[in-house]
């Protein structure tokens, strides 16, 4: 046997894991799924905004009304 060929049929246990997931072979490692990494705070910015729109048109409209 040659020293390449030893070297390319034992790398894979000569590399260490990159991280504790992979070397305990868990779920999280072995899910197809990708986690963010950041939560996604979207929706709450998005409905905070929708929110501010209704506050101004709708103080608006009150004094339109002239209530």
């Amino acid at each position: 046997m040659s020293y390449a060929h030893f070297v390319n049929n034992y790398q894979r246990y000569l590399k260490s894991p990159n991280t504790l997931s992979e070397a305990n072979k868990d779920a999280y490692y072995c899910s197809a799924i990708t986690y963010p990494k950041e939560p996604d705070h979207g929706g709450l910015i998005g409905f905070l905004v929708a929110l501010l729109f209704v506050g101004i048109f709708g103080y608006g409209f009150w004094v339109y009304l002239g209530v």
